[in-house]
């Protein structure tokens, strides 16, 4: 996929120019424009830097999070949009590059995850650290819940592609029999073709013998 570097110079179609906290709060708020020196909203995305790496993106009825680090100033602008999104309410699920396409696998890393920390609650002797793990525990289980239905949702499109890809490969196999039949007709008049051929010419050349007899 092409990505982008913002630059503020070019700002057509980005809407106000404002501080990242103004773009964390425009974006937590549902504007669809704004931008800062380096950090804009393009739709239902907003942005560090440029379109490499997505902070989150409105999805549905969540907010896919970006769980990935990538500098200091970025973890600055993760940490403002985070602040606005909690401020406003809105649900945050962890989802790698906030893509829609990875909610199956970020379930399948949770279960794994929640496996783990059963592990560790498990094993804790010190109460503060039972706490930690059950509150990361939480956490896991909160997601699940409110990435199941977009697991649902994705496997149900799976299942419609699936379903495309096997019409079109009854198509395919089809038009493959149509093509073979058709092959072995062209096959049979280029026999009845030379055949002819052939005649033409033995009945010219019968021809010829009788006028030079």
């Amino acid at each position: 996929m092409m990505t982008f570097t913002f630059r503020p110079s070019k700002t057509s179609g980005y809407g106000p120019r404002l501080t990242n906290a103004g773009v964390a709060k425009a974006f937590a708020a549902g504007e669809t424009t704004g931008h800062s020196k380096h950090m804009f909203i393009r739709c239902e995305t907003v942005f560090s830097y440029g379109t490499h790496f997505p902070v989150a993106r409105r999805f549905r009825s969540v907010i896919l999070w970006n769980p990935a680090r990538y500098s200091v100033t970025t973890s600055g602008h993760q940490g403002q949009v985070s602040y606005a999104l909690q401020c406003a309410g809105a649900v945050l699920v962890d989802v790698d590059a906030c893509d829609p396409e990875r909610v199956v696998e970020q379930w399948k890393t949770n279960a794994v995850n929640i496996v783990a920390a059963l592990k560790k609650i498990d094993r804790a002797r010190v109460e503060r650290w039972r706490e930690v793990r059950m509150r990361e525990l939480d956490d896991l289980k909160r997601q699940q819940n409110y990435l199941l239905p977009l697991v649902a949702e994705h496997a149900a499109k799976l299942a419609e592609r699936l379903e495309t890809v096997q019409e079109a490969a009854n198509k395919a196999e089809k038009y493959r029999g149509e093509a073979a039949y058709y092959e072995d007709r062209v096959k049979d008049l280029e026999g009845q073709l030379n055949s002819t051929k052939a005649a033409v010419v033995a009945e010219v050349g019968a021809v010829g013998q009788r006028l030079l007899a």
